[in-house]
């Protein structure tokens, strides 16, 4: 593919950050695994960085082949398949009540395996039993928090429940936002 034509494919697929990862793929939601993996080695193979001259391309080329390996480590795994799954499900079927920005958000540190928030002044640094994850929060008018983690809204998840209501809340992500939580993706 010579690179007038790779700049074009590149340019065309500007609209990543609005897709799902089956559109990333460009496979159905009911595709077999074996469909998505054909799909993923095609897209990773055509937007690979290294075919790329530098420059805007190949950066253009680096966010479009992180979206396709991040589409891709989901669709394989079952579990985190049917949960993205149900995200996107959840996104379509639930009247939104909120509508607010990732920034509006207040940001919490709590353990992953408890649920409980990290004391930095009593827990150990090498206790594997404290795993801290970063959670977003924002107050309901029925006095509860919506309460979103940084995994899910990373996977691609934008709509919660609040916790104390049927209330639902859709998070706005900009793609600055996107971009850190993909880099800090461990």
């Amino acid at each position: 593919m010579n690179s007038k034509s790779m700049a074009s494919d590149l340019t065309q697929d500007a609209n990543f950050s609005s897709t799902t990862h089956y559109d990333v793929l460009q496979v159905e939601a009911n595709s077999s695994i074996e469909d998505i993996r054909k799909a993923y080695k095609s897209a990773a193979l055509r937007f690979h960085p290294d075919k790329h001259d530098g420059g805007l391309l190949k950066d253009k080329a680096q966010d479009i082949f992180t979206k396709i390996t991040d589409a891709w480590e989901t669709l394989r795994d079952e579990k985190k398949r049917e949960e993205y799954d149900r995200c996107l499900n959840a996104e379509d079927d639930l009247p939104i009540a909120y509508e607010v920005r990732l920034a509006e958000m207040d940001e919490d540190e709590i353990s992953a395996e408890e649920g409980e928030e990290i004391d930095r002044s009593t827990s150990k640094e090498t206790s594997q039993s404290i795993l801290p994850t970063m959670v977003y929060t924002y107050p309901c008018r029925c006095g509860q928090t919506f309460e979103a983690r940084k995994e899910e809204i990373r996977d691609g998840c934008t709509v919660y429940s609040c916790v104390g209501c049927s209330l639902n809340l859709r998070i706005k992500v900009d793609r600055s936002e996107l971009k850190m939580f993909k880099n800090a993706k461990s």
